[in-house]
């Protein structure tokens, strides 16, 4: 079997998802399964092929330059996808495949519609967050905007033989939104359970950046985008100033960057932090730099997507507080099996009511640490997830 992965972000532009697909690729080439890469150039931050792929049996690529585009304007972004799409008919037309995972983006329509009426092989839509849902509820898009895209939303789904959704809030999400129950597959985010394991006893990113373990640092490490709530941060952070050991370390980037950081300079809030975007390689070493994590979602995130750290995170033995809708699976299934801290959005004071119980009581914060190590193993593995994946393909 041959198979053509046609991603959209690319591997040189480090994001949460990156780790998936690489590591779904290196699974698929050793089940036997060919691969055909066709990804995106943009940032040129890190390499467009991880060493693990290099010179691989039955693996081979095509990469494009897509450019650098400003990723607050919605349009310029689309119309950049579009490009794309049209770019990549010249690499995949004469390339001889079975079947084609396609990585989610707002601009599927047109590469999905191309590849139904010129390949005519299965599409197995790989969905990372559900747009333009997503888009609308973030105040991405307007009204009218919206309505034009769902329609066309709708016709991609039904071009696929089948849609990979990441949560179970997702699934019921893509339902409400007239999905064919039987065209949809969960499988949840995974870690790499292989890399875990670790010979040095050092960490990396608290020795680079010269951390003081001894206060209770607040974490949170990724992108500063739509799906970010920065505000909840700075709420937290004011409410918190009293307590001289506690720090916020804010990691990553993304298109909010400069306003949340212009806003901390503003308030005068000396306990957050800010780091770059870490490599890939180092991710578990940042992770366990924290005492806990805390993931502020945007309003309906849950609904349309799924925080993609928080499975990498557990591994790692940390917990997270995290800020979302309460009529979500995802609050209820984090709360019930004790592994993380799930609290309305709307209710700040809860959280930081949360965290000042954890600061003064650890043994309850290693408790959800425990427990949040154990869930991972038991459902977020790469083991339980990925070839979950790679069945699925096997059957259609």
């Amino acid at each position: 079997m041959r198979v053509m992965y046609f991603g959209f972000e690319g591997f040189d532009n480090p994001n949460g998802t990156n780790h998936l697909a690489i590591s779904l690729i290196d699974e698929m080439l050793n089940d036997g399964i060919e691969v055909f890469l066709l990804n995106s150039h943009t940032k040129g931050i890190d390499s467009d092929i991880p060493n693990i792929l290099l010179n691989r049996k039955g693996f081979t690529y095509k990469i494009i330059d897509r450019g650098n585009v400003d990723k607050n304007n919605f349009i310029q972004r689309y119309l950049n996808g579009i490009k794309y799409a049209f770019k990549a008919i010249r690499y995949w037309k004469e390339e001889k495949i079975d079947m084609i995972i396609y990585q989610s983006t707002p601009t599927a329509i047109v590469s999905v519609l191309l590849l139904k009426i010129f390949k005519r092989k299965p599409i197995v839509y790989s969905l990372y967050d559900v747009f333009p849902e997503n888009a609308k509820a973030v105040n991405a898009i307007n009204r009218y905007m919206y309505i034009i895209l769902k329609v066309i939303q709708k016709i991609v789904y039904a071009c696929c033989s089948k849609i990979i959704v990441i949560s179970d809030d997702m699934k019921k999400q893509m339902i409400n939104l007239g999905v064919k129950k039987e065209k949809l597959e969960v499988v949840r985010l995974w870690f790499d359970e292989s890399q875990l394991d670790s010979t040095s006893q050092t960490n990396v990113f608290i020795q680079k950046n010269n951390i003081n373990t001894d206060k209770f640092i607040i974490q949170y490490a990724g992108n500063f985008g739509y799906t970010f709530d920065y505000k909840v941060v700075l709420s937290l952070s004011k409410l918190l100033k009293d307590y001289k050991n506690i720090e916020f370390h804010m990691i990553g980037n993304g298109a909010f960057l400069d306003d949340f950081k212009n806003e901390v300079t503003k308030e005068e809030l000396k306990n957050i932090i800010f780091f770059p975007w870490q490599p890939l390689s180092i991710i578990y070493d940042v992770y366990k730099a924290c005492s806990i994590e805390l993931i502020p979602l945007a309003n309906e995130v849950i609904k349309n997507a799924y925080p993609s750290k928080s499975s990498l995170l557990m591994a790692c033995g940390r917990t997270f507080i995290c800020t979302t809708e309460s009529d979500s699976n995802f609050y209820h299934e984090m709360n019930d099996n004790n592994v993380a801290i799930c609290i309305d959005k709307n209710n700040i004071n809860q959280a930081k009511d949360k965290i000042i119980y954890l600061y003064n009581n650890r043994e309850a914060l290693k408790v959800l640490n425990n427990n949040a190590k154990q869930y991972s193993f038991k459902y977020l593995s790469k083991k339980n997830n990925c070839l979950k994946f790679i069945d699925i393909i096997r059957n259609i």
